[in-house]
């Protein structure tokens, strides 16, 4: 997976950049140009908002669900689709096996359900999307700390590599919904250790 923030910032760099190249960047066969549409904001998938940072932090993160070139759902760092109760309500994922961070962590299902807790914690005033997880995922609610969360989410790591997630009510696009940015997993051991509720870990050089 493709995880530094220091890389992505790099590329973000790179993005910026390649627009003012000459023929000789054009002619360069092992390397591609893209045209970005302004500066970037934060590279954190909790509050990323604008359509030219979350085009970068695409390519930097990854989810367990994504869209195809038609716009249908599929699945990324998702085993499958997701597992759904008869009522509706309940949700239960199987992430891929083997997948690690950039310096070498397991990739775990806490990770996703840290995510989202910390967007959440967040609030609607700094991280917008957040809306997509207080508003549909039982227990939680805007703005709520983390120590609350933590007792009351309705989704959970059942083991390293199964997240279930309760409704608060049915919601037939939920799973398309889990494409967006805002339900990236982090890092939960090194974002937890490095100032979690600001967007400080994401500039450290070691990240």
């Amino acid at each position: 997976m493709k995880k530094l923030l220091a890389s992505c910032l790099a590329l973000a760099m790179a993005l910026g950049l390649t627009g003012c190249g000459g023929s000789d960047s054009a002619e360069k066969k092992d390397s591609v140009i893209v045209a970005v549409g302004g500066d970037t904001a934060d590279l954190d998938p909790a509050i990323v908002d604008d359509s030219i940072t979350n085009n970068i932090l695409v390519e930097c993160y990854d989810g367990l669900y994504t869209l195809d070139q038609d716009g249908n759902i599929v699945t990324n760092l998702a085993e499958d689709m997701p597992e759904v109760s008869e009522d509706g309500l309940t949700y239960t994922i199987k992430i891929k096996e083997g997948v690690e961070w950039s310096n070498g962590d397991k990739l775990k299902a806490s990770d996703f359900v840290y995510a989202w807790k910390r967007a959440v914690s967040l609030g609607s005033g700094k991280a917008y999307y957040s809306t997509f997880i207080s508003s549909y995922v039982a227990g939680a609610t805007d703005s709520a700390s983390m120590d609350e969360l933590n007792n009351t989410f309705g989704a959970k790591a059942v083991d390293d590599n199964t997240i279930e997630i309760t409704l608060k009510q049915k919601c037939a696009y939920f799973t398309k919904l889990m494409a967006q940015s805002v339900f990236y997993p982090v890092n939960e051991a090194y974002v937890s250790a490095h100032d979690p509720m600001t967007t400080n870990w994401g500039h450290n050089e070691d990240c």
